[in-house]
């Protein structure tokens, strides 16, 4: 009894047979064949125009008008040249009548024609090529277009299952039209009719994949002269109904619970669960309390997607048996799949512990530890199980997901190959030879991987998700929304399928349902917890909201996609595509400089390398592009994949408008193994609203980036900034202009960056930038014209430590501005008269120094506290020699600043749908070499970093409530103040510079109501309101602002609309209405007075979103009133108010 006992553990996790590549007919090699992509027990075919039966092997090429068979215990599945997929069931007869090679093979689109003559049998078929297959059988015949169906057919009666797509069914009696989730029976001699199935994927039962719990490579196998030593041998070899058959006549003549366990074992391999049950049953009749019985009861029911029962079943087993190894490997699946992860590893271990030389149960904790993070963990399981079993295919395939993991995909790739030779029917070595073959770029073979993998598990919710992802990257959006359709279907509680629906939607055109379906996939995050710890679904929720953002952003609603960005980041800040969310987000913002370019420095240092091109645009300070306006509208991920593989990418964007607007820019990316680059070039010039308006401006910039190890990766990247302009100043008056004002400018950067990742939760980041500038200013000012030149460089260092653990997360840093220095020169003359009146040299040397330290403490669940605090120190030395018709004056000054600046945020999710933020702190402005630092940019969703003067100090208050009414109609509100002490410097009596302070004072609130009424239309209604009160002690007139006013109160309003139809058409319309009042400075008079003004503005564009991905084509008008104003800016950075009517179109296109 103990030796039937040992071998059911031989039996029940063997993986399969061991193979070796053949072909079933060379004549097939290079023409119509059928190739055998998985295979258990034997399958028996005749070549064309032989009668003699023979048995295919793995990988074989069966040739058009051959027959095939399937024996007892059973399974195979076939592809076929058009891509068709089949798999068959045990006792299946069928014949290739018809195999035609498609035309152009390397199009997924293909021709050829396939026709089968369904004798008898159960067939599961993919197929993706429309209207090009046939299936004849002696009661009915099918035609799908293009789907997923399932047919059953005996002596009496046809049977069709429609997964996706549509069928014809028919005979001489009649037809039937099916799709998705219907079903009919066509009985001999009688027409086709529809039958109510309410379990349609109970029909394919038997396709499922059932996973091994116990090892068999330790037991005594090698006395094959004993007729158990038979069965066993012919099990290995794949000879399953032979093995099958000697159990059967060991049972009759000597009846044991241990050969009743072998058979139930084999049986469920095979997907014969009716027949398992009975001789499980059997075994629970002679042994009631049977653990290991009880066990693969729990495994069958969590297989179908009967997690509850499966769970009490396990939990019941070990009360059975505390000491059964098998009975713990029950309860590990059974936990995992109740999202109880922990839980599961400890069973696991437990069972390991019970059995220390099971391989498969050292596979089980590795698979734990892997889906955890635990990969050093994960590693020494691995070795241990390799050690005991080496040629384990569940092993080898844990260890090739490994691989992936650690960047080795050539070593993933092999190891998985292996094991599909080992266990052809087993879908997860199919799944990451997929992902490891589409990572090398091969699309088209790793998508045919995942349609075999979707046949061998047809349930599997998570392989349909990443079939829908190849079929995305081949750029068929349809099949791939197809894919997640089922996807949703076989696991209704699994996010990934609505994530990915969610962007393939945002790329086609579709994104009120894309924000529907990401809704979705951010309310079931937490059901990932089957294969997910808490820290990476915290890491999966911020995503998630970052995308989110992203489609709120295409919609319109800015403010949510805001809200979205910041709770990702306080939730996960080591989130590469929140920060990089930000990064856009703020671009459309008023004196976000600092903030924008901070969270792509982030964004860049944390991504992985990847596809994601670095556009000149989104990297260049000051840009100084009329708000949409330019060449490309940001939208990260807009044209990406969602695998990462190795490939070469091309974008290009052209726009041309009103002024005699002229821009372009071109970026090339590409992936190879673990290096990422990018080249790109952006030029942008027009003749502006009035006489010397002129801008003109290029950047060029490399990005590189390599993934030296697993858990290292390094980056540089160059950039080159030209810029002209006129006089762009953004004065109230806007008649009141330079007509020879002129600027040149030329900036180079050099910046470095490295990654090491200490752990999955565990991060360091270190940047160094060195920035050189030259600029040449002419301007006039009251009859006099001002010469003056300046030249800057330095270089900067910042470090930063990032950890994350479940209920908070720490970032500290340190970062040193070391000698920037700046050498001004400047001539004052009257054009009337020779020679200067006031010559000026002026050498300021910036120093500082600071550390600071962040957390978002989660003391429960629905509340982030942010607190933090930064220690900078200031230094700013000026030297200054003047000249005044002749005479000398040296003279200089200091500034030295040291603030302690105390950081308190509270974000608190009051509700499902409401979210309040609060948030009190204080920060300096830097002399930042290239306006990026690491350190947070924001707490609680209230930005720190603004453009002030170097060295001010800004306090900040601010408070917002956001709510979702439902899942159409969100609104929110945010007040917020600022206090300001900021430093200027000025000249005295003497003709000596010396620093000196003033208080500034700013109040901002916004609110926003956004609704989609129907799946192709937006609206929103958006109002911010500024005031700034300041004095004429200092105006800022630094980097072409022109803000000479000393109190200012602007309230604008905007309405819009956003039309999205499925077929890529576009519409917008936005009508904003400005008020403005406030104490102005005549710039030629300096004369104070009160002026207001009030207007409204008028855009209007349509788009057309090209097909598969590859652009969008966009005419449209702004201020179509033809409205000319006066209105004071507060950002020459981020104008977005055009002067009279502009026409424009842009081009966007993708490769």
């Amino acid at each position: 009894m103990k030796a039937s006992t040992n071998f059911f553990r031989l039996i029940f996790f063997a993986s399969a047979f061991f193979v070796k590549i053949a072909y079933g007919g060379d004549e097939c090699l290079g023409s119509a064949g059928a190739k055998v992509e998985s295979l258990q027990g034997n399958l028996l075919f005749t070549s064309l125009g032989h009668e003699q039966w023979q048995s295919a092997k793995l990988f074989d090429h069966i040739c058009q008008g051959s027959r095939i068979k399937l024996d007892n215990y059973s399974r195979a599945t076939l592809s076929l040249p058009n891509g068709i997929i089949l798999r068959l069931d045990e006792g299946t007869t069928l014949t290739l009548n018809t195999l035609e090679l498609p035309k152009n093979p390397a199009s997924v689109q293909a021709e050829a024609k396939s026709t089968f003559g369904l004798i008898k049998g159960f067939v599961h078929f993919i197929s993706r090529t429309p209207k090009h297959l046939l299936i004849n059988t002696p009661i009915a015949n099918a035609g799908p277009e293009g789907t997923e169906f399932a047919m059953q057919v005996d002596e009496n009666q046809s049977l069709l299952w429609v997964y996706e797509g549509s069928v014809k069914f028919y005979n001489n009696q009649g037809n039937l039209n099916l799709t998705s989730g219907q079903s009919a029976i066509a009985k001999l001699g009688i027409a086709p009719r529809e039958q109510i199935d309410i379990k349609p994927l109970d029909a394919v039962n038997w396709a499922l994949y059932y996973p091994p719990l116990i090892d068999y490579s330790n037991l005594e196998v090698s006395d094959k002269s004993t007729e158990l030593g038979k069965a066993v041998a012919s099990f290995r070899q794949g000879k399953i109904e032979q093995a099958v058959t000697v159990l059967d006549k060991l049972i009759i003549d000597r009846p044991s619970i241990g050969l009743l366990k072998i058979r139930a074992a084999i049986r469920l391999m095979v997907g014969r669960v009716d027949l398992a049950k009975q001789d499980i049953f059997q075994i629970q009749k002679h042994s009631a309390n049977d653990a290991d019985a009880t066990a693969l009861l729990s495994v069958i029911a969590l297989v179908q997607n009967n997690k509850d029962n499966a769970l009490q079943l396990a939990k019941q087993a070990v009360e059975q048996d505390s000491q059964s190894p098998v009975a713990y490997a029950a309860l590990s699946y059974a936990l995992q799949g109740s999202f109880q992860l922990d839980e599961a590893l400890n069973a696991a271990a437990e069972a390991v512990k019970q059995s220390p030389n099971d391989a498969l149960l050292w596979t089980r904790k590795a698979e734990l530890e892997l889906s955890l993070g635990l990969t050093d963990r994960c590693s020494q399981s691995v070795k241990q199980a390799l050690v005991l079993d080496p040629e384990n295919d569940n092993t080898l395939t844990i260890s090739g997901f490994l691989f992936l993991v650690k960047g080795e995909t050539d070593l993933a790739l092999d190891t998985f190959q292996k094991a599909v030779g080992l266990d052809s029917a087993s879908p997860l070595p199919r799944l990451g030879q997929a992902i490891a073959k589409i990572r090398n770029g091969e699309v088209q073979e790793g998508r045919l991987d995942l349609e075999v993998a979707a046949t061998l598990d047809p349930n599997n919710s998570l392989i349909r998700s990443y079939l829908a992802k190849a079929y995305y990257e081949e750029r068929r959006s349809h099949l791939a929304e197809d894919q997640l359709t089922l996807a949703k279907e076989r696991d209704q509680n699994d996010p990934t399928p609505y994530f990915y629906d969610a962007i393939n939607k945002q790329t086609i055109n579709r994104p009120i349902e894309a924000l529907h379906d990401m809704q979705k996939a951010i309310e079931l995050n937490n059901n990932r917890a089957v294969y997910r710890s808490k820290l990476f679904l915290d890491s999966d929720i911020a995503a998630r909201s970052a995308s989110l953002g992203r489609i709120y952003n295409d919609l319109g609603f800015q403010q949510r996609g805001l809200l979205e960005g910041w709770n990702a980041i306080n939730i996960d800040p080591g989130n590469f595509s929140a920060h990089r969310l930000l990064a856009d987000d703020y671009q459309a913002l008023p004196r976000h400089e600092i903030a924008r370019l901070s969270e792509l420095l982030k964004s860049q240092l944390l991504q992985p390398t990847n596809i994601t091109p670095v556009q000149p645009q989104t990297a260049q300070q000051n840009i100084l592009i009329l708000d949409g306006l330019g060449p490309s509208i940001t939208s990260f991920n807009e044209y990406n994949p969602l695998f990462s593989r190795d490939r070469f990418a091309l974008q290009a964007s052209g726009y041309y408008g009103g002024n005699q607007t002229v821009s372009d820019e071109v970026v090339q990316s590409g992936v190879w193994d673990n290096f990422s680059y990018s080249l790109g070039q952006f030029h942008y010039e027009t003749d502006g609203f009035r006489e010397n308006n002129k801008r003109k401006n290029n950047a060029y910039n490399v990005f590189a980036q390599t993934q030296i190890s697993q858990n290292n990766s390094l980056q540089i990247e160059l950039r080159r900034v030209e810029q002209e302009s006129g006089d762009i100043n953004e004065g109230f008056f806007k008649d009141q202009f330079s007509r020879i004002a002129k600027s040149n400018t030329e900036t180079n950067i050099v910046r470095g960056g490295f990654h090491h990742k200490f752990t999955e939760h565990s991060d360091l980041l270190a940047s160094i930038v060195y920035r050189e500038e030259s600029n040449k200013n002419l301007d006039d000012s009251q009859g006099l014209i001002l010469d003056s030149s300046a030249k800057t460089d330095g270089s900067q260092y910042e470090l930063q430590y990032l950890t994350k653990y479940d209920y908070f997360d720490l970032s500290i840093g340190a970062n040193y501005l070391a000698n920037q220095n700046e050498q001004l020169g400047l001539d004052l003359a009257n054009p009337a008269t020779p020679g200067s009146i006031l010559q000026l040299v002026n050498n300021d040397k910036f120093d500082h120094q600071a550390f600071y330290a962040y957390s978002n403490i989660k003391p429960i669940s629905n509340l982030i506290i942010t607190a933090g605090v930064s220690q900078d120190f200031y230094q700013e030395t000026t030297s200054l020699q003047t000249n005044v018709f002749g005479f000398n004056f040296p003279g200089g000054d200091k500034l030295d600043r040291a603030p302690l600046n105390p950081k308190f945020g509270v974000t608190w999710f009051i509700f499902d749908k409401t979210t309040a933020r609060f948030a009190l702190f204080q920060s300096l402005t830097r002399g930042i070499i290239q306006r990026q630092t690491l350190e947070p940019t924001q707490v609680a969703g209230f930005n720190q970093f603004f453009d002030d003067i170097n060295g001010s100090i800004a306090k900040r208050i601010g408070f917002g409530v956001d709510h979702k009414f439902n899942k159409a109609v969100f609104s929110g509100f945010e007040i917020s103040g600022r206090e300001i002490d900021v430093p200027f410097i000025s000249t005295n009596e003497l003709f000596s510079s010396e620093f000196l302070n003033t208080k500034w004072r700013e109040k901002n609130a916004r609110a926003y109501l956004n609704w989609t009424p129907a799946q192709a239309i937006a609206l929103g209604v958006n109002y911010n309101y500024e005031k700034f009160k300041r004095n004429t002690d200092f105006f800022d007139t630094t980097n072409n602002n022109s803000n000479f006013f000393t109190d200012l109160e602007t309230h604008r309003t905007d309405i819009f609309t956003n039309f999205y139809h499925p077929s890529g058409f576009i519409g917008k319309l936005n009508l904003s209405y400005l008020d403005q009042s406030g104490n102005i400075v005549n710039r030629n008079t300096q004369v104070q007075s009160l002026n207001d003004t009030s207007f409204w503005i008028f855009d209007a564009e349509i788009g057309y979103r090209l097909m598969k991905r590859h652009g969008l084509l966009t005419l449209g008008v702004r201020n179509l009133l033809n409205e000319r104003f006066n209105f004071q800016g507060t950002d020459v950075n981020s104008p977005n108010l055009p002067q009279g009517r502009i026409l424009f179109s842009r081009v966007t296109l993708s490769f």
